[in-house]
């Protein structure tokens, strides 16, 4: 099968299309708000294992709030910290490797994910 995407009377499936995000943001350092460990769920119960960690930031440039997802189990920096910290705290993303897939679209709005492979702490 190809990664061809299949339409049918002019709709496509929202999951089926995947943009990059060279696409969308001009920089690839954000700013950071928070940190959160995203646990599995097995049968619909939430369960003690961490599947990914999701970053909160904010992009510098446009003021724009974005979350990152990480398919990781330890973040790059602990909550307590970012809270204790007196100084912005910035990290970079890999823009060009993001993935980025539509979850839902509602009034002419579509949410999105945002999956990449890594973050880097960036000292200041």
């Amino acid at each position: 099968m190809s990664n061809t995407i299949r339409m049918s009377d002019n709709k496509i499936k929202a999951k089926d299309l995947v943009l990059t995000g060279k696409d969308f943001f001009e920089s690839e350092d954000f700013v950071l708000r928070g940190v959160k460990a995203n646990f599995r769920y097995d049968g619909g119960k939430k369960t003690d294992v961490i599947d990914s960690i999701s970053y909160y930031c904010v992009d510098p440039l446009t003021f724009n709030s974005v979350t990152f997802k990480v398919n990781t189990t330890k973040p790059v920096i602990e909550q307590d910290t970012i809270d204790r910290a007196t100084e912005a705290i910035y990290i970079n993303v890999p823009i060009n490797e993001a993935i980025i897939k539509i979850y839902k679209i509602e009034f002419g709005f579509m949410s999105v994910s945002v999956n990449i492979p890594r973050v880097k702490l960036l000292e200041n």
